[in-house]
């Protein structure tokens, strides 16, 4: 008996710590003669996560041999694309509770492998592996996967589904467009990190928590900001799916891109408010320009009844006296006549004056440059101010309500300067430029607040503004307090008038 024990110590030295003893013709337990009759593929370990038997189609599926027994496992089975092998067949020993992983086995074949744990009598707990082999489950999933995939790209709506820890798992065609990202760029990435402004990050984080918990919050929309830095707004619908227990297991988001109509919106909204704005400025306008139109109306008409017309009942009344008290001498006779001329012709002038500031004829018979160039000569001796007038390059013709717009303004801003400035000396000048006209009036006076003007909605800059507005031309007023005012006014002309 000791010699058989001495032979076998010699036959079996030299094997590596813990390896379990296997006779490749039958196990001490029977176990192997047990497992050959089953055609299913397992694997039984020890409590230490070596090979003890296995079946001969697990054999065939792993290429085992029996020489394997008492290997670690892991090194056995290494070629299967299974990271966690360790931690599954841990989790099976340990907490003696069965643990599935799906694989691609060594024939490229789609197996559930099943980990549960596993103890003989009197021996610690082991585990075995079970392989199912569901290639063609899988495969039509994969199939399937791949159809809903082609279909969720032909959609325009934009279709994210993020897993219950918000991990992107699927981005369709439409998101990727949108996004400017690829689906690999943002699988597995968390959508709160990836594509929110930081501002709606928390809103957006409670929608999903709401969705997580089965409720369905109404119609929502955020921004994303697309990998070239630009927002988008997206309006979105969100679904869940549920796992067999009814814990949510996905949360899908339909989405569409409502930027444009945004801004559209906004633009209208600007428009309306603009359009208000500008009735509101015309209500305005109209009542100050009736206003201003009977205050000018008053003026002249104060003017002929309280001047002119009293000058006309002395000069008929000192013609009366003249007819009937007839003086004896001749000179007498003609100094009472030079007199009476030199007022007939002063309240002549006086009465061309005043029909010129109801219209001006002289630009329809003698021309823009004329009339200016009378005006400012007349302006000049009336109100003490030395207005000098120049021209230059002037196209022939100009176009009559060209000249009528001209020529307003060069009253309006004589008429400031007289008023406002305190200048003594004014320019007008009156240019041909390219393709066009310019006039430009300039005074050293003592200037004023231009925004402070328009502020207070002072006619006179309306009214020009409004006149070159209609002839689709420029205006430009510079000045400011203590340094005088230039006003520059340029119109196109049409190539007929070059």
């Amino acid at each position: 008996m000791k010699n058989d024990r001495r032979s076998l110590r010699k036959r079996f030295a030299g094997r590596a710590p813990g390896r379990r003893l296997v006779s490749k013709r039958a196990p001490a337990d029977g176990l192997s003669r047990l497992l050959s009759g089953v055609h299913v593929p397992i694997v039984i370990l020890s409590h230490d996560r070596r090979i003890r038997c296995f079946t001969p189609m697990a054999a065939r599926l792993l290429h085992l041999r029996s020489s394997d027994a008492g290997r670690r496992v892991s090194r056995i089975l290494r070629s299967l694309d299974l990271p966690d092998l360790d931690q599954a067949i841990a989790a099976a020993m340990d907490r003696h509770r069965a643990q599935e992983r799906e694989v691609q086995g060594p024939d490229r074949h789609w197996y559930s492998m099943r980990f549960a744990p596993y103890q003989a009598p009197g021996q610690r707990v082991g585990a075995w592996i079970t392989f199912f082999e569901v290639d063609a489950l899988k495969r039509s999933q994969v199939e399937l996967r791949d159809e809903h995939d082609a279909v969720l790209d032909t959609v325009g709506a934009l279709v994210v589904v993020l897993d219950r820890e918000g991990r992107i798992v699927r981005f369709n065609r439409a998101s990727q467009q949108t996004s400017g990202y690829s689906f690999e760029e943002v699988k597995g990435r968390n959508f709160m990190d990836l594509l929110l402004v930081p501002e709606e990050v928390a809103g957006v984080k409670a929608v999903f928590e709401q969705l997580r918990a089965g409720q369905f919050p109404n119609r929502y929309e955020n921004y994303w900001v697309a990998k070239d830095g630009r927002r988008r707004l997206i309006a979105w619908c969100n679904t869940v799916v549920l796992d067999r227990d009814g814990a949510v297991k996905y949360v899908i988001g339909t989405g569409i891109d409502i930027t444009e109509r945004q801004r559209a919106e906004e633009a209208l909204q600007e428009n309306e408010a603009a359009l208000r704005r500008s009735q509101e400025e015309l209500r305005a306008l109209t009542a100050g320009l009736l206003i201003a139109q009977e205050e000018e109306r008053r003026r002249i008409s104060r003017e002929l009844h309280d001047d002119l017309n009293q000058r006309l009942a002395m000069l008929a009344v000192e013609v009366e006296t003249l007819e009937q008290q007839l003086p004896d001498s001749a000179d007498l006779i003609r100094g009472r006549l030079r007199s009476l001329r030199s007022r007939t012709e002063k309240l002549s002038d006086d009465v061309r004056r005043t029909a010129y500031q109801l219209h001006p004829s002289i630009l329809e018979h003698l021309g823009l440059a004329v009339a200016l160039k009378s005006y400012c000569a007349d302006f000049s001796k009336q109100e003490k101010i030395k207005v000098r007038f120049q021209e230059r390059s002037l196209p022939a013709p100009i176009p009559q309500d060209v000249a009528l717009c001209l020529y307003r303004v060069t009253q309006e801003c004589l008429r400031n300067v007289a008023k406002h400035s305190g200048a003594r000396t004014a320019l007008v000048r009156l240019e041909g430029i390219e393709k066009g006209i310019r006039l430009v009036v300039s005074d050293a006076g003592s200037g004023f607040d231009l925004e402070l003007a328009k502020g207070r909605g002072r006619l006179g800059i309306v009214s020009m503004e409004e006149r070159v507005r209609l002839l689709a031309g420029s205006l430009s007023i510079k000045t400011r307090p203590g340094d005088g005012a230039r006003v520059a006014v340029s119109i196109a002309l049409g190539s007929e008038t070059s």
